[in-house]
């Protein structure tokens, strides 16, 4: 009966680590966690043994597409467990980005038709550090908001700076840091 009830709990365990290391995204903890769903049987243990497998897939995907990239138009970062794939194109929303989520990615496409997607794409500025930076980090608790009602009011902020971000780029006397022109 003892056995019975350290594999009992062993497997809750298990699935338990597995769910939170699909949460995290950490490809050491969805490493770890693969590795600890090895013992566990079930319907729930293989379930969580493909989603693992499918996201360690994908992070490979974007790490090597990280490597390969140098296209203007595409970029892509791997950063605190998390793939991030970025890309241009124009769409109809004043927002100067926005951000989906597909399966373990987070994808961030910038709207070329807002004047400082604009000229990102002239300068070839895509896969500059800083802005994947400042873009992954908004989008990543844009999307992590706990109620799809909480994600559609921090989206509409988005969508605020985007206009905020359009006047501030297309102002006539420019915009100046300490007095350079």
């Amino acid at each position: 009966m003892t056995d019975a009830i350290t594999l009992a709990l062993s497997r809750k365990i298990a699935l338990t680590y597995a769910k939170e290391a699909l949460k995290s995204g950490s490809i050491a903890e969805l490493k770890a966690a693969l590795s600890g769903l090895s013992a566990a049987d079930g319907t729930m243990a293989e379930l969580y043994r493909q989603q693992i497998r499918w996201t360690l897939n994908d992070k490979n995907k974007i790490h090597d597409k990280r490597i390969e990239s140098n296209s203007r138009s595409s970029a892509a970062c791997v950063a605190d467990g998390i793939g991030y794939d970025f890309d241009i194109a124009e769409f109809g929303e004043v927002a100067f980005f926005r951000a989906r989520r597909k399966g373990s990615i987070i994808e961030i496409t910038i709207n070329s038709a807002h004047p400082f997607g604009r000229q990102i794409v002239d300068s070839c500025r895509l896969s500059d550090p800083l802005l994947m930076a400042l873009l992954a980090s908004w989008a990543h608790y844009e999307l992590d908001q706990s109620s799809v009602t909480r994600q559609a009011v921090v989206g509409e902020a988005r969508a605020d700076w985007g206009r905020i971000l359009r006047r501030i780029v297309t102002a006539s006397d420019g915009f100046a840091v300490n007095g350079a022109t």
